[in-house]
């Protein structure tokens, strides 16, 4: 795994799901003259997410491999979400607690623009942009921490393929690969539907677990992610992962939808 892969798991490991992890970064809008400085992003993050991370930027065959024949759809136009954070990580005294502040906008077929923005103790923490297929599959992210001088690198999806069943079914897998060599493969089984409104009251319709499994090339478990499907919406929220280090969970404080 290279280094931005490394940074990029254990910035987003309790943030977006862990398919970036197995990315490949690219330059195009970091390093460069057309680079935005840290200041104008964070004081207009909104257009810069919607400027940025578009299915359109990513190229056509990564695009078709991840639709398919999957009948993805954004039945909302922005979703806000205010969540407490509890993230424990290995050797430390106690948890730290934290908030986010999660931005969901349908970019229509099932994409979804998502901006999370990190506080710890009241104070911004990070920032994070990405590109998602229904919340499940990250296409694109970057993070850029609040203290940062510079842009860091977009970290885009080289390589998408289903290995079995659907999005909309009980089980699926799928892999990716960043590079040459890098790769995870997602073994995600659906669990038995429930009121939306357990989650948070103002959520309509119903919901369902997503449990997926992360391995590497030689099959080894590396992680577990949860996630609640909101089927009225088409869009699937993380909200528990774990790793050998780390751990990770969410609860909806504040939710809205229009």
């Amino acid at each position: 795994m290279d280094s931005v892969s490394k940074k990029l798991w254990a910035v987003l490991a309790f943030a977006v799901p862990a398919t970036a992890v197995c990315a490949q970064a690219t330059g195009s809008t970091v390093g460069g003259l057309d680079s935005p400085s840290v200041a104008a992003v964070l004081h207009d993050k909104e257009s810069y997410l919607a400027r940025q991370f578009t299915p359109e930027m990513l190229p056509k065959q990564l695009i078709g491999a991840v639709v398919r024949s999957e009948s993805g759809h954004n039945d909302f136009k922005r979703i806000s979400i205010d969540a407490k954070v509890v993230y424990d990580k290995a050797g430390a005294a106690v948890p730290q607690a934290m908030e986010s502040s999660d931005l969901y906008v349908g970019a229509g077929h099932g994409f979804v623009k998502q901006l999370v923005v990190t506080k710890a103790n009241g104070f911004e923490v990070s920032d994070l942009f990405a590109l998602t297929y229904q919340g499940l599959i990250t296409l694109s992210a970057q993070t850029v921490p609040a203290n940062a001088t510079a842009m860091p690198r977009i970290i885009n999806l080289s390589d998408f393929q289903y290995s079995d069943g659907s999005i909309s079914g009980a089980h699926f897998g799928y892999q990716i690969r960043g590079g040459v060599t890098e790769q995870l493969r997602y073994d995600c089984k659906a669990g038995a539907s429930y009121p939306g409104s357990q989650l948070n009251p103002d959520i309509q319709g119903q919901a369902h677990d997503v449990d997926c499994q992360v391995l590497n090339a030689n099959g080894i478990a590396m992680s577990t992610i949860r996630y609640s499907y909101l089927e009225k919406y088409g869009l699937a929220i993380l909200m528990h992962s774990k790793t050998m280090v780390s751990e990770f969970s969410k609860t909806l404080a504040h939710f809205s939808a229009e």
